[in-house]
């Protein structure tokens, strides 16, 4: 999930300043390392930020199978029918 969000914040990030940056009339040698630092920075912010997701998702599935569990072994057992 870190590199899918990295990916594309830092691709989205890239491409709105590069347009941005020919709208307003710079040139490619002005525009093209400001456009790799937006990169750069999306990339790991966009990376946390599936970190973050990840962990909340692993932890509510955890939580989740927990409380399934626990509710299985307090459930009375009822006799199998053949």
């Amino acid at each position: 999930m870190q590199r899918t969000f990295a990916g594309i914040l830092g691709s989205t990030a890239f491409t709105i300043t590069v347009i941005r940056g020919w709208a307003l009339g710079g040139d490619a040698p002005a525009v093209i390392p400001r456009a790799a630092g937006a990169l750069l920075l999306f990339a790991v912010l966009g990376a946390a930020a599936g970190r973050v997701a990840l962990w909340l998702v692993d932890e509510g599935v955890a939580a989740r199978f927990r409380d399934e569990l626990e509710r299985h072994k307090t459930k009375p057992q009822q006799p199998r029918r053949a």
